[in-house]
């Protein structure tokens, strides 16, 4: 797929990028986070897609470094191309052992938050669109 496609239609569609590594072999977080997110994003003006850690890391560090997080599977990076700031999310709790039905409240909480606008905002001056590292 093409990434211009990540790029929002709307004036206040924010764009739900997800984190993975292989088409095929889906890691568990990934699946869960997506599953979640498909079905809160269902009655929102919100475009998801999942991008390539192996192909786009170059593009997705910055945003990883700048949120103070680190780029695993299953992260998402939700941005607003049209006002130039994101939201990190990580799919590791920091704080204790999560099981996947914490992921998924984890999950839940953070998109409830993202909407309510009430989630940290990270401003990237110079957002570009993601070309492919070779």
């Amino acid at each position: 797929g093409t990434i211009s496609r990540l790029l929002p239609t709307g004036k206040s569609q924010i764009s739900l990028l997800i984190v993975c590594d292989r088409r095929n072999d889906v890691a568990l977080p990934v699946k869960v986070v997506s599953a979640q997110l498909k079905e809160l994003a269902r009655s929102s003006n919100f475009q998801l897609a999942t991008v390539s850690q192996s192909k786009y890391k170059s593009w997705l560090l910055p945003f990883a470094e700048h949120a103070g997080c680190r780029l695993i599977e299953g992260s998402v990076i939700a941005v607003n191309f049209n006002k130039k700031y994101y939201n990190f999310f990580t799919p590791v709790n920091t704080c204790s052992n999560s099981s996947l039905g914490n992921l998924q409240d984890r999950v839940t909480l953070w998109f409830e938050r993202l909407c309510e606008g009430s989630l940290p905002r990270f401003n990237l001056e110079c957002m570009e669109l993601p070309t492919p590292s070779m």
